[in-house]
């Protein structure tokens, strides 16, 4: 296993670092087991929790696969069996062959994906990478966020650092493949 960090910073994307064994990428057999599905962690020094939701063949874990170059989405949830909006976490990161490229955190304070949120947009985040691994239609995916997200009160408006909040959360999950 691998970990990958990557550093967001005053709104700038800085390099990827990889550290350690490559990341593992893999096809064709049954995920690994889970030790415990969701995100988890503490949110302005309160301990927290999310869950990953599914439906059938609906889930608030999924990834792209676009020849490489890998698009995972996780969505977190507080009720463990109600996809509301309000407080809700969202980890979303790009991955270019082996490496995390891009990625963004949302925590929404209300019914809305709609400001007012708090951001990794302008803020400072690092995302740690533990595992991503592609099995048929399902991608085991772990890692950790910690740092400050920043307050955006107003869409178009620039989020705030001095008013952020600090986060420090685990997750994994298995992703469902998204098919276009």
């Amino acid at each position: 296993m691998d970990r990958r960090t990557i550093r967001e910073g005053a709104g700038r994307l800085a390099m990827a670092l990889g550290l350690g064994m490559s990341l593992g990428v893999s096809l064709g057999m049954a995920p690994l087991a889970l030790a415990e599905e969701g995100i988890r962690g503490s949110l302005d020094g309160e301990a927290r929790q999310w869950y990953i939701l599914r439906h059938g063949d609906d889930s608030n874990a999924s990834f792209t696969d676009l020849g490489g170059l890998y698009a995972v989405d996780l969505v977190g949830f507080v009720e463990p069996d109600a996809w509301g909006t309000r407080e809700a976490l969202s980890i979303s990161l790009t991955l270019m062959g082996e490496e995390v490229t891009e990625f963004d955190v949302v925590h929404l304070i209300g019914h809305s994906a709609l400001p007012p949120v708090y951001t990794s947009e302008a803020a400072e985040i690092t995302l740690t990478l533990e595992a991503f691994e592609v099995r048929g239609p399902v991608a085991r995916v772990a890692g950790r966020v910690v740092g400050t997200l920043a307050l955006q009160r107003v869409l178009g408006e620039p989020p705030s650092l001095e008013e952020g909040i600090a986060i420090d959360v685990r997750f994994e999950t298995e992703a469902e493949r998204v098919e276009f």
